[in-house]
């Protein structure tokens, strides 16, 4: 049984490495390498998630979701809808995993050499079928431009917001920063994109704040899918 109060690396990593090596199977750390820029380009793109570890996503939301791959400077990055951007590391040609992590990325050519699928696995076990990302025509969202909004307006904001079964976010400005605090998490500045509508750096969410006749009466979480809260206080 492994028990974590962090949610930021799953169990199941020091789960697997832990039954490996007392199997005497100790997973591999291979040596990272370093391909140039025109290759790392050759992979970004938008590809469809469509079952995250065991669960079916359709499952769990009507969105659809995407894995982003995305070069920023000279190092390759993955973004899954709803979840923090991801360093991805180079083991040999077309085959990525993260730092200090059993998941490996592996990117399928076709015939004329161009990247059409990206194939999700784990090793040195795999837990049910591998998952197949066809690359789409869909291109790469823009980054997010952050607006200037005036404190009289983020002070409307501030208060605690009821999504239900004892889940809450609130609200507070200090200055010209405005900032979320979810049940039992950790306080993290948000970023507004227009007046109502703000994003968080660390993870792919988005909160709009909901009003009626000019008055603040709940918000919309949108994070791998829609959740709707009403403004309590």
């Amino acid at each position: 049984v492994i028990l974590s109060n962090s949610s930021s690396v799953p169990n199941a990593m020091f789960s697997t490495s832990i039954a490996m090596k007392l199997a005497g199977k100790e997973i591999n750390t291979s040596e990272f390498i370093r391909p140039g820029k025109k290759v790392l380009n050759e992979y970004t793109g938008v590809y469809p998630i469509h079952r995250y570890e065991s669960r079916i996503t359709s499952n769990s939301t009507n969105e659809k979701l995407y894995r982003y791959i995305r070069l920023r400077d000279d190092t390759l990055f993955s973004l899954s809808t709803g979840e923090s951007p991801k360093k991805l590391k180079c083991i040999s040609t077309d085959l990525f995993t993260f730092e200090n992590s059993n998941i490996r990325y592996r990117f399928h050519r076709n015939k004329k050499g161009a990247v059409e699928s990206l194939e999700v696995y784990n090793e040195p076990v795999q837990y049910g079928p591998s998952e197949l990302e066809l690359k789409t025509d869909i291109p790469l969202p823009k980054e997010k431009q952050v607006k200037i909004i005036d404190a009289r307006i983020l002070n409307e904001y501030t208060g605690k917001y009821d999504f239900g079964d004892g889940f809450m976010i609130a609200v507070s400005v200090a200055g010209s920063k405005i900032f979320i605090q979810p049940t039992n998490q950790d306080l993290e500045e948000i970023f507004a994109e227009s007046e109502t509508k703000f994003f968080l750096k660390s993870v792919d969410a988005t909160i709009e704040f909901i009003t009626e006749n000019g008055v603040v009466t709940g918000m919309v979480l949108n994070q791998a899918g829609k959740y709707n809260a009403k403004k309590i206080e």
